[in-house]
Parts: C-alpha cells; structure tokens; sequence
C-alpha cells in the first residue's frame, strides 16, 4: 500500500531538513531517492553554465544563466527539476520568461 501523497510544498520543506544530502524526486505525491551524479557529469554541467553565463554578460542580455537542481511546480503533487542549464529572464519568479535571442 503507497504512503498518503505529499505536496510540493511539503516535499520542499521536507528536503530543507534532510542532513544527509541524498537527492531525492517526487513522482506523483511521492518522494524517491535519486542516485548520485558522477563527478564528470557535474563538472561538464559547470562548464556550460559558465559558458552561458559569459554569452550572457558579453552580449549584454536581460537574463540570467540558472543551473539544474531547481524545482519548478507542474502540479500539487509533482514538481521538475530541468536537468541542464537555461536562461531565464532576470529575476523571473516563475522561470516562464525566456531570454530573448539576438
């Protein structure tokens, strides 16, 4: 029998109080442990992060480059986590607005 389905919200405020670090999803009202990244992979998410953060700044865009690990809300129940870099509007809340291309 699953266990009763948490929210988005408890599931955030859930993960602010795990001391151990594990990376965890919540599919469909229900958290699960994630497997750990391997080294190599953070480092090459690092680099394209950077890379656009410099494209960015060079061109003198209205956005900002964030990196994965956020949770962006789909429904009560299940949030995403984008699993690369993008760019967003500077200080969008919601992370709907996208950088303008030039």
């Amino acid at each position: 029998m699953a266990a009763e389905a948490i929210t988005v919200d408890e599931f955030l405020v859930g993960l602010e109080d795990k001391a151990d670090h594990t990376r965890y999803e919540l599919i469909a009202g229900q958290p699960l442990a994630m497997a750990r990244e391997p080294v190599a992979h953070a480092r090459l998410k690092a680099q394209v992060w950077l890379a656009l953060c410099k494209g960015i700044e060079s061109r003198g865009l209205p956005c900002e480059a964030l990196p994965n690990g956020m949770a962006v809300k789909i429904d009560e129940h299940t949030p995403t986590s984008p699993t690369r870099s993008y760019t967003a509007a500077r200080g969008s809340p919601t992370m709907r607005s996208w950088c303008p291309s030039r």
